[in-house]
């Protein structure tokens, strides 16, 4: 069966533990997994949120991010982006897109980790054309 990738957004409101006044504040956590769909990744978000959250949540949204894997590590996750080429009978470079989120301290070790996976997976031209930091706090694994 094939998976697909969701970022998704847990909201819900808790006691400002800053505020004299204990007021309210709303919170959000954005975690990731890979599921069969929506459905699935609503129930996994779901589970993740009922472990981890004492108080009413709404899960929304739910978006699909288009990645071809994942590399967990430890810090920060950063969707990271990058190109491989390749070369066609008639001598014609065609330039392929490829995403990966990579968990990892700094921007920097995120590109070189990224640079690492590209010239592994391929035999041709790589090159990292994007690192961008997520919200995403924590990807859930099945």
């Amino acid at each position: 069966m094939l998976h697909k990738y969701f970022e998704i957004t847990i909201s819900y409101w808790a006691e400002d533990e800053n505020s004299a006044s204990r007021r309210m504040k709303k919170c959000q956590n954005v975690i990731a997994c890979s599921a069969v769909n929506y459905t699935d990744a609503e129930a996994i978000a779901t589970e993740w949120s009922n472990e981890n959250i004492d108080v009413e949540f709404d899960i929304s949204p739910i978006k699909e991010i288009n990645i071809s894997g994942v590399h967990p590590g430890k810090g920060l996750w950063f969707l990271c982006k990058g190109l491989w080429f390749e070369t066609d009978m008639k001598g014609r470079v065609k330039e392929n897109k490829i995403q990966y989120l990579i968990q990892s301290e700094s921007s920097t070790k995120a590109s070189e980790m990224m640079s690492k996976i590209l010239n592994q997976d391929f035999f041709s031209e790589t090159r990292v054309v994007d690192i961008k930091e997520t919200k995403i706090e924590e990807f859930i694994t099945c």
